[in-house]
């Protein structure tokens, strides 16, 4: 399975207007042939999301910190020092701005699907009050020179309702998938 990250802000009108369509149409399109994450930028307007179980720190606490190593970990070039969003990454390259198109993203997603994957992962994971705890465990298929292996963990959240910026546009009953 592929992995896609699609950065993303309430804010930011063009997020909203193409690059939310766009990721949407991609994951109702592949369904389970890709993971699909929506990356949420700090000062976002789904900030009380990300307060639950009474934490009341802003969203910039959680993400703003990791936001840059998130955005290099994806390979999305800076400009004068800031990222453009939206942006989309597909297997950590990646795949351009507004004007990505689903047919790239799907062109992508299925040509790495193509490929016999060289390590199959398995992970089980387990929620005990504010511990998540993750066990995972890899199998080698065939014979490989990569010397390192990066392993990372997403947490997904339901679909949340709330504003974004469509265009010039507020909307407030927006739906973002797979925070």
């Amino acid at each position: 399975r592929s992995f896609m990250a699609y950065v993303t802000a309430t804010w930011c009108g063009p997020c909203g207007q193409y690059g939310g369509p766009t990721f949407k149409h991609v994951v109702t399109a592949l369904g389970d042939d890709v993971l699909s994450v929506n990356v949420q930028t700090s000062n976002s307007q789904l900030t009380p999301y990300f307060k639950k179980n009474g934490v009341s720190h802003p969203d910039s606490t959680f993400i703003g910190p990791a936001f840059t190593q998130i955005f290099n970990t994806l390979n999305v070039p800076t400009s004068g020092g800031s990222f453009s969003i939206p942006a989309f990454s597909v297997n950590n390259n990646y795949m351009g701005t507004s004007n990505t198109t689903v047919d790239q993203l799907k062109g992508a997603i299925t040509g790495n699907n193509a490929n016999n994957p060289e390590i199959g992962v398995a992970a089980n994971m387990g929620i005990n009050g504010n511990t998540l705890t993750v066990k995972a465990k890899a199998k080698v298929f065939k014979a490989t020179t990569a010397t390192e292996f990066v392993w990372s963990v997403v947490v997904i959240e339901t679909p949340i309702t709330g504003y974004q910026l469509v265009g010039g546009s507020a909307n407030n009953s927006y739906e973002h998938k797979n925070i």
